[in-house]
């Protein structure tokens, strides 16, 4: 529990000048942020409010239930889909990576490098079929602590 919760602020650490950098493209973007924050925000408290919160949690579990279904009722389906959604942010992060190095080729991006080797190693993964994404989800979904 405690790694999990200080784990962020380590790597926010580590990582504090690229964080700096990236905070300043999100600047134009900050109202909507905002707005979209105190709505869900506003929104859970009414849940609390009226004694709804459940609705919530009824809703996710339905959610890991469909997806569990899901995959037991067709594997190579949902490693088709979930290994083209990969895939698709892997052809993203790629092509960012590779738009940057040739705008400016002694930044190297070396985070965005990461993040594109990470989500190919995935994939593989994915496809080879020793990952299963919806099982995972489901489960994680579902997962109410110890």
């Amino acid at each position: 529990y405690s790694a999990g919760l200080g784990l962020p602020f380590v790597l926010a650490g580590l990582f504090f000048s690229l964080i700096l950098r990236q905070a300043e493209k999100l600047k134009p973007h900050l109202n909507q942020i905002r707005i979209a924050s105190g709505i869900f925000l506003v929104g859970i408290g009414l849940l609390v409010l009226l004694g709804r919160l459940q609705l919530l949690n009824i809703a996710i579990f339905a959610l890991a239930g469909r997806l569990s279904a899901w995959q037991s009722s067709a594997p190579q389906q949902t490693r088709w889909v979930f290994g083209l959604l990969f895939l698709a942010l892997f052809l993203f992060l790629g092509l960012r990576w590779l738009k940057g190095i040739r705008q400016d080729r002694r930044r190297r991006r070396p985070v965005l490098l990461g993040f594109s080797l990470l989500t190919l190693s995935l994939l593989v993964l994915i496809f080879s079929g020793i990952l299963e994404p919806a099982a995972f989800l489901s489960s994680w979904l579902t997962f109410q602590g110890l």
